[in-house]
């Protein structure tokens, strides 16, 4: 009778923890929005609207990921680490920042391996931010030279609009209890800095997952739900046609 019994006991078993399995998935998938780092509820709709002042801004992917440039100006006002960081570029000027989320072990890898990218899906180590010094954005992000893997996306953002995106920047640093930035090591190429980061990196909550937030707090319909490739953020980025007011 045992015998007979212990089949559909494993059955059993194994029933359940499939079921749990995709509760869990489920769960994770539907609560994809609502994991750190937070987008900013943004009511404000991303659309061109005469007469109002307006910021120049990029989403870039270079295949498999994405990240958000913006001005610097204003980031350094709020996270005044950052000016000091890169004021030795001050000569040039520092007029935008390229910024990303992502796992640690991954992001600052000297070589990327199956081991580290399967660690970094279901086991990160932590997460960083990635800041870059951009000084002139439009020759930096030429497409035309640019590998043909890459893919910029140029927008432009109202003061609401620009304001809710660098609240949810801001809040994706981690920060120390008096509230600076935890720097890390230089960053992957030009002048660049790793910085601890808040929230944790998962399959369901990548370095894309955190681009489509930035993007939805800045008003775009872009939802942040299983966002594993970056082609998956940039084609759905609906972008008006806007002139930038200086």
């Amino acid at each position: 009778m045992f015998k007979k019994a212990l089949p559909r006991y494993l059955l059993a078993v194994v029933f359940f923890t499939g079921v749990l399995a995709l509760v869990a998935f489920f769960n994770a998938w539907t609560f994809a929005p609502h994991v750190a780092p937070h987008a900013v509820e943004n009511k404000a709709k991303n659309k061109s609207e005469s007469g109002q002042k307006t910021y120049l801004a990029y989403a870039v992917s270079n295949g498999w990921h994405v990240g958000v440039v913006v001005p610097a100006g204003r980031i350094n006002a709020l996270l005044p680490e950052l000016k000091k960081r890169f004021e030795k570029n001050a000569a040039t000027g520092v007029n935008y920042y390229e910024i990303g989320w992502g796992d640690q072990g991954f992001y600052e890898a000297k070589e990327i391996t199956t081991l580290t990218a399967v660690q970094a899906m279901f086991n990160s180590p932590g997460s960083v931010m990635h800041v870059v010094a951009v000084h002139n954005p439009a020759k930096a992000f030429d497409q035309s030279k640019l590998n043909k893997s890459s893919q910029v996306v140029k927008f432009c953002l109202t003061e609401a609009q620009l304001a809710n995106l660098e609240k949810y920047i801001v809040s994706s640093f981690a920060t120390t209890t008096k509230g600076e930035l935890i720097s890390r090591r230089p960053g992957l190429y030009g002048d660049s800095q790793f910085f601890e980061a808040a929230g944790t990196y998962h399959f369901l909550n990548s370095c894309n997952t955190w681009a489509a937030k930035a993007l939805r707090s800045a008003g775009f319909d872009v939802s942040p739900t299983f966002k594993l490739f970056a082609s998956q953020v940039m084609n759905n980025i609906d972008v008006p046609a806007c002139q930038v007011a200086m």
